[in-house]
């Protein structure tokens, strides 16, 4: 259909501090929850996908069939920074990431921005330090394409690129 998609895990609230997540016993009562011997299923899937050179997944990279144990068990960690920039919550207040307010980065709001955001980041860095992980897309795809060319990082995110895929099939909008 030449639609293209991202793929994302379903979380579990590990301990209490991600405020988006729902905790583990409801999504294992709703058959959500996928655990160790889930693993070669996956694994299978992912090879499909993985290999199809035509799939318009922008966070193909993700769905690597040796990363299917660190997806099960959502314990990747970003170490701070997790995609380059501050998380604004609807107060105002920062946010460490998308997922978890942060006990510092909270302490901060955008209108003492850009004046303290070094500040901001270090309480990030912390924050997240205390984070058990995740295996957000988001956050995964900024740090892997930012060991790679953070250049096509952003034709990633902004075009759908893939480096297998012409470029005529990347989405048109502009990469400055």
């Amino acid at each position: 259909m030449g639609v293209f998609i991202g793929v994302n895990v379903i979380h579990w609230n590990k301990d209490g501090k991600f405020d988006f997540f729902p905790d583990a016993f409801d999504l294992i009562d709703n058959g959500f929850l996928f655990n160790k011997h889930d693993v070669p299923d996956l694994r299978e899937v992912f090879e499909k996908l993985y290999a199809n050179s035509d799939a318009l997944i922008q966070n193909k990279e993700m769905l690597n069939p040796l990363l299917a144990d660190k997806l099960i068990e959502t314990d990747w960690h970003c170490r701070g920074n997790p995609y380059g920039g501050p998380t604004i919550d609807s107060d105002g207040s920062l946010r460490c990431c998308g997922y978890r307010k942060g006990e510092r980065a909270s302490q901060y709001h955008i209108w003492e921005m850009p004046k303290k955001f070094r500040y901001y980041m270090m309480a990030v860095e912390a924050d997240a330090m205390d984070c058990p992980g995740c295996f957000w897309s988001y956050p995964w795809m900024y740090k892997y394409w930012e060991k790679k060319n953070i250049h096509f990082g952003k034709k990633v995110f902004v075009n759908h690129a893939r480096p297998e895929l012409s470029k005529n099939k990347w989405s048109k909008r502009k990469v400055e």
